[in-house]
């Protein structure tokens, strides 16, 4: 039988609630689903305010690896993502899913496993009944400061995904990476690919190359001279923004790799 006053003192706030969810546990041990309507509302915070910080790290920590291997995802395979966009999407759906629901359907289970683990501890270092609701009421209880903490560490993580999602721009049907030198795919995909005259295969190799030693000796056009690079406009070149930058420098070394193969083949 429960010892009611114990689980008074270790939950403190609505321990009605739990002490008819944890009868169940008591009588059946095999039972471990318990839907709690605040958990599925509260994900992380109600584990937080409820003190429950090992499941609490494991939901935070999956959410993170999975997370930071799509955004990796999201920066190096940006065709596979766009090929791949009701796929995505449905993995997309299925995790957050799945991390709404644990809390919800094993929130009640996890405090329930936290009380018994604190009580016997507190009959094992305390003889006294009154320790003992001392000792469940110091480990137990509401933890607000711990939601708020949480909030804060969350946002870290939460800025560093949002900042690697916008490293990849797309204005009007051009996408560019906005960081570091001009690539070869960028100028194929936004430029080369959209000229209506395909290139013959030996031109377009050379061009490939002019292409990547001409973006290459640029380097990154956040940092460049434009008045080193022939036809920059160097007067306005940082009122055009980040964007800009990178598609006229794209626009000027395909222009002249085009020149130079031109003269190459006369």
């Amino acid at each position: 039988m429960l010892d009611e006053t114990k689980i008074d003192a270790f939950v403190v706030k609505n321990p009605d609630y739990y002490r008819a969810k944890w009868q169940r546990f008591q009588e059946n041990s095999d039972a471990v689903l318990s839907f709690n309507l605040a958990a599925l509302f509260g994900q992380s915070f109600w584990l937080a305010y409820r003190k429950l910080y090992l499941p609490l790290f494991a939901l935070i920590g999956l959410a993170l690896v999975y997370g930071f291997a799509y955004a990796l995802l999201l920066i190096d395979n940006q065709e596979l993502l766009t090929a791949n966009e009701s796929l995505i999407y449905g993995v997309n759906l299925s995790v957050i899913i799945v991390l709404t629901a644990l809390p919800a359907l094993f929130g009640n289970y996890w405090y329930w496993r936290k009380f018994r683990r604190t009580e016997q501890r507190s009959v094992s270092r305390h003889p006294d009944t009154e320790a003992q609701k001392r000792y469940l009421q110091s480990k137990g209880g509401t933890n607000a400061t711990g939601v708020v903490a949480l909030i804060l560490i969350l946002l870290v993580p939460f800025m560093w995904v949002s900042y690697q999602a916008t490293r990849i721009v797309d204005t009007e049907g051009f996408m560019f990476d906005t960081k570091g030198p001009l690539t070869l795919e960028e100028v194929k995909t936004n430029l080369m690919d959209k000229m209506d005259k395909p290139f013959q295969e030996i031109r377009r190799e050379f061009i490939y190359t002019e292409i990547e030693e001409r973006a290459q000796a640029a380097g990154d056009p956040e940092t460049l001279d434009p008045t080193t690079i022939e036809l920059l406009p160097s007067e306005h070149w940082e009122s055009v923004g980040a964007f800009g930058r990178r598609l006229v420098l794209a626009q000027a070394i395909l222009t002249k790799a085009l020149f130079v193969c031109a003269q190459q083949n006369d």
